[in-house]
């Protein structure tokens, strides 16, 4: 029986693939885009292959997928992405009309009817839609996979990426803990300016602020928390976000704890990934 070779997105099973429908993928690719551009594909075996033949080729496969997935033309391409099985398959569910819970900052859900076969584009779209949010402004938006720990804090697991089924990546997992929020997709504060201009972003930027804030993540002390309460009891949003702009951290998304051997071994560090402004003089880098 012809060997079946998982492939993993960020770590999460996407789907199961023979060598027979990658090599069948690749013929397509590179019909369409040459052999120039398209990556040498592994060779075929007449005979049975040993244990240690296919490890082999599935080191070879592994490093065709990672080529053709980090090629700016080929990773985008429509054949590529719709060309693989998909995780429907690997997962043995039907494509049929569920709905789907997506959370919003403040831990509020929104609903949404969408197929088990919808990628994480339509079901963006479908969420934009259910809360008014213009189409140009939904492209500011992305999908993050999150887990919920026993004390209410969020875990950012990952960014869903285009090519996946948001259904299938959080029901495969079977917690309660794991769903899908609604989040800000850019670094650049600049962009703060567009989202703010129409009602529904400026409410989901405020209430992503407003949370990040009660976490801890941006960073906040006395004299600015007087501010921003005095803000908020204005109903001002606008200044509240301008302010918290200002401050550290803001933007950001955190990640749990963790122990790195730099700069020395056994250092526990909290990692924060977001966009560092330049420095004000005195101010420590960050």
């Amino acid at each position: 029986m012809a060997a079946a070779f998982n492939i993993h997105v960020n770590g999460v099973l996407h789907c199961q693939v023979r060598y027979s429908q990658l090599l069948g993928l690749h013929q397509q690719i590179k019909k369409e885009y040459g052999n120039n551009v398209v990556p040498a594909f592994p060779p075929k075996k007449i005979f049975t292959l040993t244990p240690a033949e296919v490890e082999q080729r599935r080191e070879q496969l592994e490093k065709y997928m990672q080529a053709v997935r980090q090629d700016p033309m080929l990773g985008a391409s429509e054949m590529f992405n719709s060309g693989k099985p998909s995780s429907l398959e690997t997962q043995q569910i039907p494509t049929e009309e569920v709905p789907l819970e997506i959370y919003l900052s403040n831990g509020q859900k929104v609903t949404v009817n969408i197929l088990t076969s919808d990628q994480t584009e339509d079901v963006l779209e479908a969420v934009a839609s259910k809360l008014d949010l213009p189409d140009d402004l939904a492209a500011y938006f992305s999908l993050f996979l999150v887990r919920e720990g026993v004390d209410g804090g969020l875990t950012f697991v990952r960014k869903l990426q285009e090519f996946e089924l948001p259904y299938v990546s959080v029901t495969s997992l079977r917690s309660s803990e794991f769903h899908i929020v609604l989040r800000k997709s850019y670094w650049d504060t600049a962009y703060d300016s567009d989202v703010m201009d129409n009602r529904v972003g400026l409410n989901l930027l405020y209430t992503q602020t407003v949370s990040d804030i009660e976490r801890g993540w941006i960073l906040v002390n006395k004299d600015q928390h007087r501010q921003l309460k005095s803000l908020q009891e204005k109903g001002s949003k606008k200044e509240f976000i301008r302010l918290c702009q200002t401050l550290k951290y803001f933007g950001y998304i955190q990640f749990d704890p963790c122990v790195t051997d730099f700069p020395e071994k056994g250092c526990h560090v909290i990692v924060s990934l977001g966009q560092q402004r330049a420095q004000l003089p005195g101010q420590a880098a960050q």
